[in-house]
Order: structure tokens, then C-alpha cells, then sequence
């Protein structure tokens, strides 16, 4: 028999009754026990002590078990269940499993970003619902939920917020020392119309159809929040939401709100006014008539017909499941989706376990849009908890097995990467709001910073993380794009032949991320690509500077020994998209003297406001040029060079092996397209553009 099959069985027959009388169980019990749950954590947890000490953890063991006596049955578990809590593995928990512990508060309380919030209450109470809570047996709401949460494993501060499954619990709370005697609690709340009320709230028996008379464990709450703690059945739970009963959210509605269709575990919906398609996923199991593999397939399919704009992934409240289900689903998402379609994957602080492994997969992968708030634990933790009965004392442990690593080893953030914030408040889920579902309908640019640059450009995703760095500099989780998330822009772009996109978004990673090498080499070899040799060579230098061990310091070597005033080299003047103002320090620095005229003989795009710049006495190639600048709208577009003592062959020869690109013969002179470099037959002058102007040099030039 399997644990879990054990387990099953114990917990069934150790259940049975109903009493609500608490038993008190011996002290040596307690102590084996104690003994035992430490064996198990030390044997099954590849590094139980990766954020707490063994030293640590081990001095409030042996405080406990020398305090034991003096503490009551209530007092024990509490203590317990916060010294397996101190790991900060949100899946290695410690939990009641006993039915003298089953007895619940007749409300679901949830934590919003504006406050705590009743979103469910029993019929009996339904005043309730909607309440703001403002404290719990005389003490600040935010002082008695933050001893609940010392219970719970969490991997992060978003874990930590949806713990709060042991406030509604009678025991716990009064092992706490918030519940009186006959369990039950003062809760004071500002109702939904704004009155300030004080109810005495008792505890009842468990006895919800969905679970085992007098359940008394937190599973509950990886539930939808429309329901509560494990009493009566859904008909009898009231919601926040325009009075509606819980079960009304148990079969799907599609005049409800999109994030609010159906409550259980897939539902999709396909939004053609507005270009999109919806996937909700509460869980990584089968639904109820469909399986997971099926509803994903159909899901394809229907997106396949409708061709929308934007595909929306909503994990916000997946709690984890089968984790073996996801990687079917990469080669399944990469088939279906073109790559002029949106794919946005909504997260939040119920966003755990497997949905992790669904995140971390699809980053890698797919590279989506991230919108929300992070999720409950970091794209590297641990997982695939088995669970272990305890059964002198009636409680359960769950203990993680592996290390799910997601974003490289080195990666040691305890969040998960968000593109674009948009929290959930209660004033929003009351009323059916949606900041994250109802912007992308709005078409508001939620598209992350790498998607963003791909298919709009470098100046346009500066703009957006201009504006984003500004606009969300008030949440303190909220950081610029990772560097992984940027390489990945860069190297596309490079393979698009879109270097001036690429360098700009390589600057970009530079400044946000210039501790890690990578983004110095991305930029670096973007720079060379791009024929700018002697910016490559001092940007891979900071390689060495961060790295002076680096794997890559032979092939750094070699780059290092060329040089730039014997080979082609585009001229480090040539800043695509600067403005004349910002260029002047250069030409002061680098020409005899600077004239311009207003009429050229050549536009990359006519009608536009044009500029020509001439820069003398240029040092170039080891010897002084004038170099002639093309500002269209006063961006730096395209430049000219005459070198009349070069020899056209060799220097075309040069220009071939340094850009591996081969000519292309377009009559009076050669075009290498992919760099947008153009020589002429007769006194080599050289054309340099700006591959932001490729579409209108495509039709001026290589036509």
C-alpha cells in the first residue's frame, strides 16, 4: 500500500467521529512524533535548510519538546506546524488532520492589495459578505493574520498572502490565543455599506459534501474564493459578488465576468470583438467532463478558426496539480500559435506548484507576456511533496522531494518575473472588474518589453519601459525585464538582421543587468554583426571585467587582436537614431569642421524633414575623411563616405569576410542588404543605413 493509499486510510478511520472535544495526547507522543516529522524532512527534502539553519531549526525543536508540558493540545500543533513553517517551502507544511480540529468560522477571508475582505459567507451571515475586516478578538486584522501565517510554509511574500486558511480554523486560532474558550471569535468589519459592526462568529462542525465530516486541514483554500471553509454545501455560501451563491459560479455563465465564468477547474472562452481568446486553468488536472489533454486540444483548435489577435493563459488561481501534463503542451501552444499572435499569461499569488512549472516552461519557451502580480513561489523551488502521516498526534506532513530549477541555477530571486502589473483589488472582484483581462481587451500596450521590441522596435519598447519605470516604480516588486528575457530580444533581432534594434535593446540589458556577462557578450556580438568592430571589442571587454574566468576568453581573444584601423569597420560616429543636438559632443570631438545643407541628394524617406551634416577631417580607416550624416527628422538615418585611396576589391573583399554577407551587384554599385551597407563602382564611396529604414531603402535601393 502506498503512502498516500495509507494515509487514506488512517485519516478515515481516525475521522470517524464527530466530537468536538479536543483529546490530549501524551507528551512522549508528542516528543516521537516531533522525532519522526525531523527524521522525515531530513531523509526525503533534497535541502531542507536552505533558508532556515539546521542549527536554527533544530534549537525550536528541542525549545518545544522541552516546553511540551507546559502547553496545551491547541498550543502543540500550532507550535509544530510553525517550526515545519520556518523552512519557507511552500510545499513542506505541517497540518492538523484530526476531527476535534475541524471546526470552522462561517466566512472566507481573502487579503486583497486594499485590505482584507470577506468575499463568501454562510447564508446565516450574509451580511458579511462584502465586509471589510478590520480586526479579530481586539487585534489589528494585519497583527492576528500575520501569527496565522507563521503556520503556513510559503516560498515568498505572495505565497505568504493566501495563508490564511488557519484563520477561519477554531483550534488554531485558539492555540494562537485569539478564540475564546468555546471557540468561538469577535470579529469587527465595515460592511459593504459602510456600517461598522462587531459579530461573534462560532465555529462549526465541518460537514461539506466535498469533504470528510469534520475535515480539518487547509486544502480547502486551493479552492475557488467564492467558496469557504469545508461547511454546508455551495447553494449556502453567499458571495461579495452581487449577492450571488456560490454554486452560481459552479456551472458556467457567461454573463459574468470573463475571469469569473466558471469557477472549477478549465474554461475557455473565445472573445471575437475583441480579437481574443481566454483560457482559465484552476488547476493542472482533468475537469469534470473534459481531461486536461482534450480541453487544451479543442482549445487549439477553436483558436486555429478564430485567429485571434491575443491568446490570454489566466493561472492566477492555479494552485499546482500534475506538473507531467505541461511539457505536452509547449509543442502544442508552439504549433497553434503564429507569430504575429499575443500569447499574455496571467499570474498572481495563488499561482503555485505545478502552475510554476507551467510559467517557468512557457517563459523559456514561448516567451509570452507575464501580467499580474507574482506568483506564490520563484520559478526555482521546491516541489513534488509526498505525504506522510502522523498519527500519535492526528496531523499530516507534506515534504518536498525535488528542486524544480526553471530560470538557470545562478537564478536566486524569490519572485517570478511580471512584464506589467495589474494587481487585483476587492473594489475590482466585487464588482467584476479585471485590470489584467479588461486591459488587453481596452488593446492597452500590455505586450512585455521583448515583444514589444520585435515587433515595433527598440524605439518603441524604449518608450514603453520609459513610461513602465515611471508608472510602476510604486510597487516594490516590480523590477525592468531579466536579462535572460532581453538576450532572448537581442539574438532574434540579430537573426532578423535588425542590428540597430538589436544594439539599442543590448544597451538596454547593459544598463539594468551590467553584473551579468551575458549581457555585455549579447551586446558585443550584436555590435560586431553589425560591422562595429571597435565597439564590440570595448564592450566585450566588460565580459573580462565580470567575468575575467570566462569560457569564452580564447575566442575574446582573437576579437581583441583585430584592428579596427586595417579592417572594415562601420564608424563608431554613426549612432543610428541620434539626434543632432546629442551628436554635437561627438563631432566637436571628431571633425575640422561641420557644415550642412537642407536639400540631399539621397533620402531613405522622402517628404520627410531632412538634414545633411558633413563632418571633415573624420579619422577613419587610419586615415581622415569627410563623412557626410543624413538626419531625417532629426534622427540619424543613414551616412556617406568617400575613400578615394582604397582599393574597391580589397576593401570590398574586407567589407564580405568582417560582415559574412556576400554583395549583391545592383549596376553603378554593390548592396549588402542584410547591413544595409552600399558601395559604389568608381570612388568607392560607402553608404552606411540604419536598418530601422530597411523597408524604404528595400524600395529606394535594393530594387
Amino acid at each position: 500500500m502506498g503512502h498516500r493509499a495509507y494515509f487514506a486510510l488512517w485519516l478515515a478511520l481516525s475521522i470517524g467521529t464527530t466530537d468536538a472535544a479536543v483529546t490530549t495526547h501524551s507528551v512522549n507522543q508528542w516528543n516521537d512524533s516531533i522525532d519522526q516529522f525531523v527524521q522525515q524532512i531530513r531523509g526525503t527534502h533534497p535541502d531542507p535548510f536552505a533558508k532556515t539553519g539546521s542549527l536554527a531549526f533544530m534549537r525550536d525543536v528541542n525549545d518545544f519538546k522541552q516546553h511540551m508540558g507546559e502547553l496545551s493540545e491547541e498550543e502543540r500543533m500550532v507550535r509544530a506546524m510553525r517550526i515545519v513553517a520556518s523552512l519557507g517551502d511552500g510545499h513542506t507544511d505541517l497540518q492538523p488532520a484530526r476531527a476535534d480540529f475541524g471546526k470552522w468560522y462561517p466566512i472566507h477571508i481573502v487579503e486583497f492589495p486594499d485590505g482584507y475582505f470577506v468575499t463568501s459567507a454562510l447564508k446565516s451571515y450574509d451580511e458579511l459578505a462584502g465586509a471589510q475586516v478590520i480586526s479579530m478578538a481586539d487585534k489589528p486584522i494585519a497583527q492576528v493574520a500575520s501569527a496565522v501565517r507563521s503556520l503556513a510554509s510559503a516560498d515568498n511574500e505572495f505565497g505568504a498572502r493566501w495563508n490564511l486558511g488557519s484563520l477561519h480554523n477554531a483550534a488554531l486560532m485558539r492555540g494562537l490565543g485569539f478564540a475564546r474558550a468555546d471557540d468561538s471569535i469577535s470579529v469587527k468589519f465595515k460592511l459593504a455599506d459602510g456600517r461598522v459592526k462587531t459579530e461573534e462568529l462560532p465555529a462549526m462542525l465541518a460537514d461539506s459534501a466535498f469533504y470528510s465530516p469534520g475535515f480539518s486541514r487547509n486544502d480547502w483554500e486551493d479552492g475557488a474564493e467564492t467558496l469557504g471553509p469545508p461547511l454546508a454545501s455551495p447553494t449556502e455560501w453567499i458571495t461579495a459578488y452581487r449577492g450571488e451563491p456560490a454554486s452560481a459560479f459552479r456551472v458556467r455563465d457567461d454573463t459574468h465576468p470573463i475571469h469569473l465564468t466558471l469557477r472549477r477547474a478549465l474554461v475557455s472562452r473565445n472573445l471575437p470583438q475583441f480579437g481574443t481568446y481566454y483560457i482559465q486553468s484552476n488547476i493542472v488536472e482533468d475537469g469534470a467532463d473534459e481531461s486536461f489533454r482534450h480541453f487544451f486540444a479543442r482549445a487549439m483548435d477553436e483558436i486555429d478558426s478564430a485567429h485571434p489577435k491575443n491568446v490570454i493563459l489566466d493561472l492566477r488561481n492555479n494552485p499546482g496539480g500534475d506538473g507531467s501534463r505541461i511539457p505536452e503542451l509547449i509543442p502544442l501552444f508552439s504549433r497553434h500559435l503564429a507569430s504575429t499572435q499575443n500569447l499574455f499569461i496571467l499570474t498572481g499569488p495563488k499561482t503555485f506548484s505545478a502552475a510554476i512549472l507551467w510559467l517557468g516552461d512557457f517563459a523559456r519557451f514561448l516567451h509570452p507576456s507575464i501580467v499580474g502580480e507574482p506568483a506564490g513561489a520563484a520559478l526555482n523551488s521546491f516541489g513534488d511533496a509526498h505525504e506522510f502521516p502522523i498519527p500519535d498526534i492526528g496531523a499530516t506532513i507534506h515534504i518536498s522531494t525535488l528542486r524544480n530549477v526553471k530560470s538557470g541555477v545562478l537564478d536566486t530571486s524569490t519572485l517570478t518575473p511580471v512584464d506589467v502589473p495589474a494587481p487585483m483589488t476587492f473594489a475590482d472582484w466585487r464588482t467584476g472588474r479585471d485590470p489584467a483581462v479588461d486591459q488587453i481587451l481596452q488593446g492597452k500596450e500590455m505586450r512585455s518589453f521583448a515583444q514589444i521590441a520585435l515587433v515595433d522596435g527598440a524605439d518603441a519598447a524604449q518608450r514603453a519601459m520609459a513610461e513602465r519605470v515611471d508608472v510602476f516604480k510604486k510597487y516594490s516588486w516590480w523590477t525592468p525585464p531579466p536579462e535572460i528575457e532581453l538576450r532572448y530580444a537581442v539574438q532574434l533581432l540579430r537573426e532578423q538582421h535588425r542590428f540597430d534594434d538589436a544594439i539599442a535593446i543590448g544597451k538596454i540589458s547593459v544598463r539594468f543587468h551590467p553584473e551579468i556577462w551575458n549581457s555585455w557578450y549579447n551586446l558585443g556580438q550584436a555590435q560586431l554583426e553589425a560591422g562595429r568592430l571597435l565597439e564590440g571589442q570595448k564592450t566585450l571587454a566588460k565580459v573580462l571585467e565580470v567575468d575575467p574566468n570566462n569560457f569564452n576568453k580564447d575566442e575574446l581573444a582573437d576579437i581583441f587582436a583585430r584592428d579596427p584601423a586595417k579592417e572594415f569597420s562601420v564608424p563608431p560616429l554613426l549612432q543610428w537614431g541620434s539626434s543632432l543636438e546629442s551628436l554635437k559632443p561627438v563631432l566637436d570631438a571628431n571633425c575640422t569642421a561641420v557644415s550642412s545643407e537642407k536639400t540631399p541628394a539621397h533620402s531613405p524617406q522622402p517628404g520627410h524633414e531632412v538634414l545633411v551634416v558633413t563632418c571633415h577631417d573624420y579619422l577613419y580607416l587610419g586615415s581622415k575623411h569627410d563623412v557626410s550624416l543624413t538626419f531625417v527628422d532629426d534622427r540619424l538615418a543613414s551616412a556617406s563616405v568617400r575613400l578615394p585611396a582604397i582599393d574597391p576589391q580589397k576593401f570590398v573583399a574586407s567589407i564580405e569576410h568582417d560582415l559574412h554577407e556576400s554583395p549583391v551587384d545592383k549596376g553603378s554599385y554593390l548592396a549588402f542588404p542584410q547591413h544595409l551597407t552600399f558601395i559604389s563602382k568608381s570612388g568607392v564611396d560607402v553608404m552606411f543605413c540604419s536598418t530601422s529604414f530597411r523597408g524604404e531603402l528595400e524600395r529606394h535601393l535594393l530594387h
